[in-house]
């Protein structure tokens, strides 16, 4: 802005930085990411990297580096041409100074970082100083140049050759300078003063880690005199959306002795074979408008392969800038695809179809770079999420790197892209403010300007939780002329304006019909429970209803994700919904022992801070997904199997996609019996159009069960080739079916008998020998002399909190939590116990042991567990417990035995949902089957250790140390965990590093255990998946074996 254009050292009483008029100085306007080549031949070549341009120059690398305590320490020597830096560190750029041992990270998610009102900032700024120089060759002489930096948080000053370049603040969009003036050929030299805090951190308060740097590419690019300044590739379909229009913008720039008069731009088009789409080039002729040279064509393109993320078809377009005597001057390309977005019927329409956004919200984060995300790393990312189904994704709460668009373009992937605006600390103090409705229009306009020609984006988003204010109304208003091929969002438009909003509770959107409609074009909430849905949905607003973000994935986390996809698939305006988030913002640090962790707010000396909330993806910062991706996976897949004649084979194959068949996958079945393949082959299924179903038959051979043997139908649908994102082979989904097939006639095998043998509290049978104590339960257990107990097994209501059941640094404090309940006023983590002595008896050939515990809370609250333990002839000890959970306490985390083996039972083996942990509300996509692991793979190192590895539907498990072990079974179902901790040690360690494994296994056998919910930011555990007070009964044989046995069919014996 012209009214500051002092130097940073003539302006530091003025404190440039705590300024939001002054958003930027000689910053050139936005533009399309567009690269400037010397030919079309050039320009016709897709790259994704700025370098492959032969007139872009790079200047990543390292510099020299000096970090300040503020701003006010800066010297202007330190710009200058001829200061010698060279006793000055390097620093590498692109990346974050907060990563590379200067300063410090900070974590906030709400809270600023520190306590002033704004526009001000502590006076203790750092701030960094960063040097280097570049080469201009001499043929270059005369050509334009333009500085590119992709990113710098927040505030930075450029100098070149000693000379002030500029000024620029939004730490996520590009500024650029043209630096013509400047530049000189032979050595230049570049310098760059960052100020880490300014107003413009006010508008970025976004839920993650604060950093600072240049941490995105920095570039110089050269171009003629007279160069193509920007291009707007707008397409729409007509004719029932099968042709398409391209209308043109081509935006020039000449010196000031250069007319336009007589340039022209020659336009093509291909496709992605490399064909020419139009017969002939295409010309645009340019007329000045504003002192600009524009150029407008319109231009049909008959039958266009259309953009989806199904179907992601792009074509190439170049732009060939021609002077008077129609000679090449430069040129450009970029991708483009021919799709269209609209709200029609309460949907949004995309091509025509109502498609169902699956998405999830993005950070751009590296664990060991910070803000800084190599390209492959985001390439990663997106193979990521089409492999596991999701198909659109929102660039909370910024754009993200310009790069990632144009991988979303190629892959297929819907983005709502986001300005980089969230005052989540003063809501809507700052919205309705004129003095910062500049830098929130400078905001949203450069980002669309920046992202305009990427088919991937279907909404423009105004930001991210800052309240509802007049300023978001200029910037929609703005957004719906400048592009109306595509429709606004805003999460903050969900409430009213302060000034009406007096009593209003959360989730009043759902009854409040076109609420703040000429905001955003979506019913967008965050964290919606499932009663405002249903309130929506019997409502009449217009607008679709897609969750901005929902199902919050921190910890192990995600319960209940199948009832919204019920609600997704069954409802038509249920349009589908965000994910948060994607990635864990984990820092990798590691300890004194050198053992690697990953870091989070705190854990830097940072305060305040908001301790692990930054830690709530579905994947780890190494980019491994959680479990419950493969939930999620299982849930978007494109299709669906249901049975219509079961006892037939007959089964009907519905297709979810709008654009295209499932041609693409190859179709196969098998049959299990417990676990083992009896029958399988692939299918031939007949084309299913888009949106459709057919029936087909399965050729099985059924088999005969065995005595008490289940038998699983499973579907699997694979990759017939190799996709972008995908091998051939692939598997995108599955279904299963359990097949209820007649019993087997006759008897069934019955297991040896031995006499029992009793002498005091010592029962021998067979190969084993248990002694048991008073309480009832066996204190040893010796089967062929190998010790199966370490300790007597206990009953057990505790487990290691979740994310969700209590954010640990509040899990005393936060009364909200189910987790302070269940310490705090339960106090299950220091139960008194009391247990009458057991009564013993020998009846029949059977021991017997009766007893009875009284546990008694911290509220006085009485736990009543009654035991019945049958030794039998067959070696086999039947245990029934019998719970009495009286209302005082409600809503348990478990109800279950936990028995510890001694060090080396390592191997697990279980019949029942797997292969990955999963819980009574996490549990579709997971497949019953027979699972060979070890108990140290069940452990699942979530950043904040919490409960894990549990297993529901489990009809028998067992654990051996590749001699002997131990079987549970228990033909009703019951859940089931195996790991070397307990509950305890999760609730000790706040990071992984901190756990020590115990060689002892914890053999945990449940009646149940609480859901998982999404309470740490969203709904709680639903009713149906809450252990409530009342009688428990809970039965289940233990059985010794051989691992020469088969437990599998030793289990179905009992």
């Amino acid at each position: 802005m012209g009214k500051y254009t002092m130097k940073l050292f003539d302006c530091k009483s003025v404190r440039l930085w705590e300024k939001p008029l002054a958003t930027s100085i000689n910053r050139l306007r936005s533009r399309s990411t567009l690269f400037p080549f010397p030919d079309e031949q050039q320009a016709k070549k897709v790259s994704f990297e700025p370098f492959d341009c032969p007139q872009i120059m790079n200047l990543n690398g390292e510099w020299k580096f000096r970090c300040l305590a503020c701003p006010e320490q800066v010297e202007e020597a330190f710009t200058g041409e001829r200061f010698d830096d060279s006793g000055w560190d390097g620093i590498t750029v692109p990346g974050n100074w907060t990563m590379q041992g200067y300063d410090k990270p900070h974590y906030t998610n709400v809270q600023m970082p520190w306590p002033h009102q704004p526009p001000f900032v502590p006076k203790e700024n750092p701030t960094g100083v960063y040097r280097r120089t570049f080469e201009v060759d001499a043929s270059l002489a005369g050509r334009r140049f333009v500085l590119h930096f992709s990113g710098v948080e927040s505030c930075f000053f450029v100098y070149v050759n000693g000379v002030e370049v500029g000024m620029s603040k939004d730490s996520r969009t590009c500024a650029e300078f043209d630096v013509t003036p400047f530049v000189r050929t032979g050595e230049n030299s570049l310098a760059v003063i960052v100020i880490r805090w300014s107003d413009g951190s006010v508008l970025e308060d976004q839920d993650h880690w604060w950093m600072a740097g240049i941490y995105r590419d920095v570039y110089l690019y050269h171009t003629a005199p007279q160069y193509i300044a920007d291009v707007f590739a707008r397409t729409k379909l007509v004719n029932d959306y099968t042709d398409g229009v391209l209308e043109l913008q081509v935006d020039a720039g000449f010196s000031s002795e250069i007319h336009p008069e007589g340039y022209t731009a020659v336009v093509r088009l291909y496709d992605s074979a490399g064909n020419m789409v139009f017969d002939e080039p295409e010309t645009v002729e340019f007329v000045v408008n504003k002192g600009i040279p524009v150029g407008f064509r319109k231009i049909a393109v008959p039958a266009p392969a259309l953009w989806s993320a199904e179907t992601p078809n792009l074509y190439r377009l170049t732009v060939t800038l021609l002077d008077p005597e129609k000679r090449v001057v430069e040129a450009t390309g970029c991708d483009i695809g021919f799709k269209s977005v609209e709200l029609k019927g309460g949907n949004i329409l995309v091509n025509g179809q109502p498609v169902k956004f699956f998405g999830v919200n993005r950070h751009d984060f590296d664990p060991v770079h910070g803000k800084t995300v190599p390209f492959e790393l985001m390439r990663r990312d997106v193979e990521l999420m089409k492999s596991f189904n999701f198909n659109a994704v929102r660039t909370c709460h910024y754009p993200n790197d310009p790069r990632f668009c144009s991988l979303c373009d190629h892959y297929g992937l819907y983005v709502i892209d986001e300005t980089n605006i969230e005052c989540h600390a003063f809501y809507d103090f700052i919205t309705d403010d004129p003095e910062w409705l500049p830098a929130m229009m400078e905001r949203v306009t450069r980002m669309v300007v920046r992202d305009k020609n990427h088919p991937c984006v279907f909404e423009w988003s105004l930001g991210n939780e800052s309240g509802m204010g007049a300023n978001f109304g200029a910037m929609a208003g703005w957004i719906r002329r400048y592009d109306p091929t595509r429709l606004v969002h805003y999460e903050g438009a969900m409430r009213r304006h302060i000034w009406e909003r007096e009593g209003e509770e959360w989730g009043a959107w759902a009854t409040l019909e076109g609420l703040n409609a000429e905001i955003s074009d979506s019913i967008c909430p965050m964290y919606a429970s499932f009663d405002s849905i249903d309130q929506y949905l019997a409502h009449n607003d217009p607008r679709p209803f897609i969750m901005c973000e929902y199902t919050h994935a921190m910890g192990n986390s995600n319960g209940s994700l199948v009832h919204y996809f019920e609600l997704f698939r069954r409802e038509r305006r249920m349009q589908g919904g965000f994910i948060w988030d994607w990635v864990d913002q984990g820092i990798e640090k590691s300890d004194a022992k050198g053992r690697k962790f990953y870091a989070y707010g705190g854990d830097f000396g940072d305060f305040p801070n908001d301790f692990d909330f930054c830690c709530n993806g579905m994947i780890w910062p190494d980019r491994v997904p959680h479990p419950s991706m493969f939930e999620f996976k299982y849930l978007a897949k494109p299709f669906t199997i249901r049975a219509a004649e079961l006892s037939a084979g007959v089964f009907e194959l519905v297709n979810y996609h709008y654009f295209k068949t499932l041609d693409e996958l190859a179709f196969s079945y098998r049959i299990e019996v417990d676990g083992e393949v009896v029958d399988r082959g692939a299918l031939e299924l007949p084309s299913v159009m888009p949106q459709s179903q057919a029936r087909f038959t399965v050729p099985w051979h059924l088999p005969e069960l065995g005595r008490n043997q289940e038998a699983f139908i499973i579907f699997t649908a694979a990759q017939k080739s190799a996709a972008p994102w995908a091998e051939a082979g692939f598997e995108v989904g599955h279904e299963q079916f359990k097949l209820e097939l007649p019993p087997p006639a006759g008897a069934a095998s019955a297991l040896p008998a031995a006499k029992l043998e009793r002498s005091g509290d010592t029962v021998a049978v067979g190969d084993s020998v248990l002694v048991f104590g008073a309480a009832g339960v066996p204190e040893s257990w010796k089967f062929r002399g190998v010790e199966l107990l370490a300790a007597a097994p206990a009953e057990q209501f505790l487990r290691g909190a979740t994310d969700n059941d209590a954010i640990r640094c509040f899990i005393h404090t936060d009364e909200r939590k189910v987790g302070f309940r269940w310490l705090e006023v339960y106090g299950l983590d220091g139960l008194e116990a009391e247990s009458s002595p057991a009564e013993f008896r020998m009846e029949n050939g059977v021991f017997t042991a009766e007893s009875a515990a009284v546990y008694t809370a911290k509220n006085k609250a009485k736990l009543t567990v009654k035991r019945s333990l049958a030794l039998l002839e067959t070696g086999a000890l039947a245990v029934n417990l019998e719970f009495d959970v009286p209302p005082e306490l409600d809503d348990l985390p478990r109800l279950g035995w936990s028995i510890a083996l001694p060090a080396g039972f390592e191997n697990f083996t279980f019949f029942g949902n797997g292969p990955h942990e999963n819980y009574c509300d996490r549990r579709a996509g997971s497949l019953v089957s027979l699972y060979r692991q070890t108990v140290t793979e069940q452990y699942v190192p979530y950043i904040l250790p919490q409960e894990c590895g549990n297993h529901t539907a489990v009809r028998f498990a067992a654990v051996d140390n590749g001699v002997a072990g131990l079987l549970a079974v228990a033909p009703q179902g019951m859940e089931c965990s195996a790991l070397h901790f307990t509950p305890a040690d999760f609730l000790a360690a706040n990071h992984t590093n901190e756990l020590e494994a115990r060689p002892e296994t914890c053999f945990n056998l449940d009646l149940g255990q609480r859901g998982l919910g999404t309470h740490s930011c969203g709904e709680d555990t639903r009713p149906r998946y809450r252990i409530h007070s009342g009688t428990h009964r809970f039965g289940f044989c233990l059985m010794p074996f051989a691992v020469q046995e088969r437990v599998e069919k030793l289990a179905r014996q009992l």
